[in-house]
């Protein structure tokens, strides 16, 4: 098996790849997609012209999330509950949403208009779903799900993305798993 990652090293969506394949071995390739070489690159791997790829034997999967599922079905990790499925793409929405309202922020795209709100809205609506679930044990648990929200989170709040970003309950989470290896490692202040 010989795996490359591509991508960037402050991508949360990368980042999640990288703590989870923490004890699988793979190349980091870094690209910057915001420079015509590395957008070039990126282009010839992924038609949809996003980060992450993962080059598995030569053959490129796309979307963090399917490339955990291929990573998942190799290397035989334990299946998501439906309710962990539905948990990680409400995790995923919201990450989502921060990289959107980030790009119109660089491209100085006017923040009160409806897509910016839009995108607001469900950052809110997420948060305000997971903050109970976030002072949970089962939140204390190092998975798929968790790791998500943590690549998430501490993202959101090194781009200072949301004003939830900041709040008490996100601060609790990150510091329940800012002690592990994997996770400073991989933090983007440090790329």
């Amino acid at each position: 098996m010989s795996y490359i990652l591509v991508g960037s090293m402050p991508s949360p969506f990368v980042r999640r790849l990288r703590m989870a394949m923490e004890y699988i071995p793979f190349e980091f390739k870094v690209i910057n997609i915001y420079e015509a070489p590395g957008a070039a690159e990126l282009l010839k791997l992924n038609p949809t012209n996003q980060i992450p790829c993962l080059i598995d034997d030569g053959k490129p999967v796309w979307d963090s999330r399917i490339i955990l599922q291929h990573l998942g079905r190799k290397h035989n990790w334990e299946p998501l509950s439906l309710e962990q499925e539905n948990r990680m793409t409400a995790i995923e929405r919201m990450m989502d949403a921060g990289v959107g309202l980030f790009l119109m922020k660089k491209s100085n795209f006017e923040q009160t208009a409806m897509y910016p709100q839009r995108l607001n809205d469900r950052i809110v609506s997420v948060m305000n779903w997971l903050s109970s679930w976030m002072a949970t044990p089962e939140a204390g648990e190092w998975n798929q799900v968790t790791l998500t929200l943590y690549a998430g989170l501490d993202w959101m709040k090194f781009r200072d993305i949301h004003p939830l970003a900041q709040s008490a309950a996100v601060d609790a989470f990150l510091a329940r798993h800012a002690h592990r290896a994997i996770v400073q490692s991989t933090d983007p202040r440090k790329g």
